[in-house]
């Protein structure tokens, strides 16, 4: 049964299932929970609680003020995970990504997993202004918005794209120029190895302009076990293009991970 708990948390959250271990699902820029149904509908393991949430500012809660930074969202996150209590493996994409680690730093003692997808270096991406600029704009300017989608993840559908740019129409201008910097400016943790040292899972769509091969090998090069999977005719979005496949990697993933 689905619910929706904000008693200690700091941010509400929605579950289903009731495991004795937690797999949740961090969103990235300007999304929200939704964008993840696909996904978790088709993880198999039984002994879990999936758990998914939107980030202040984004989804159900855009009225929410307050510093938009990776630190107060993975600060958020790890309230969820300490009302829950369980043994916990984290999926992030994009910016979620990087919310993700720092999550697992804030309760080492419980994260068990780590799972990467399309993600953004926890360091920043460090563009210059001037190309970060037009992102920046998306709140304003929706067919900017739709271009921009279609151009990261080539393979959309028409009802595809239009799902994620309804997720994003109340998003604050304020907000998604808040939210570029964060991602961009990263967290200084980023450079230096991941205090993660548990197996962490990688995934790329292999049609992603934005997070490049490169980007993805300099990710890989912090963490110690790591497992690298490529998503074939996947863009930035790739968990709405292909959600079997990323499913399918976060199953065999989940299958090998030791939980003690």
């Amino acid at each position: 049964m689905n619910r929706l708990n904000d008693l200690k948390a700091t941010i509400p959250f929605t579950t289903s299932g009731n495991g004795s271990r937690a797999i949740i699902f961090v969103h990235g820029f300007m999304d929200a929970s939704a964008v993840w149904n696909d996904v978790v509908a088709l993880i198999a393991e039984k002994d879990l609680q999936k758990v998914y949430l939107d980030l202040p500012g984004m989804g159900a809660l855009t009225a929410v003020d307050g510093e938009i930074s990776l630190d107060r969202y993975a600060a958020d996150v790890a309230s969820v995970i300490e009302e829950i209590g369980k043994p916990f493996v984290i999926v992030g994409q994009s910016m979620g990504a990087q919310i993700a680690e720092l999550v697992t730093r804030l309760h080492p003692e419980l994260a068990r997993g780590l799972a990467l997808l399309t993600p953004v270096p926890l360091g920043g991406v460090k563009a210059p202004a001037e190309v970060v600029a037009p992102l920046k704009q998306l709140g304003e300017h929706p067919e900017i918005e739709m271009a921009v989608r279609r151009q990261f993840s080539p393979g959309l559908t028409d009802d595809k794209l239009d799902l994620l740019c309804g997720l994003s129409v109340h998003v604050r201008p304020d907000v998604v120029a808040a939210l570029v910097d964060a991602w961009n400016e990263g967290h200084p943790d980023g450079h230096s190895p991941s205090q993660f040292t548990r197996p962490a899972l990688i995934m790329r769509g292999m049609d992603d302009p934005f997070v490049t091969q490169e980007m993805v090998a300099g990710i890989v090069s912090r963490f110690s076990r790591v497992t690298e999977k490529d998503i074939a005719g996947g863009g930035h979005w790739s968990h709405v293009e292909h959600a079997e496949a990323v499913a399918q990697h976060l199953n065999q993933y989940l299958q090998k991970l030791d939980w003690e």
